[in-house]
């Protein structure tokens, strides 16, 4: 790959996780790990696909 790809994209934190108690509130802990789980998730998606279609492309280049 000749480059770099970056993508930023601007996350909204919900009202609902404001003025919250991530150390001692469980619940809310939970609720935490698991947007930034699918954050993550998402994340490796792109990445993968990124991967996939830089790897079409060269195989086309050297068709």
């Amino acid at each position: 790959m000749n480059g770099i790809w970056v993508r930023i994209e601007k996350q909204t934190i919900s009202d609902a996780y404001l003025g919250r108690d991530y150390s001692n509130d469980e619940v809310f802990r939970e609720q935490c790990q698991n947007w930034v789980n699918e954050l993550w998730t998402e994340k490796d998606q792109l990445i993968l696909s990124v991967r996939e279609s830089h790897a079409r492309a060269v195989a086309v280049e050297h068709e």
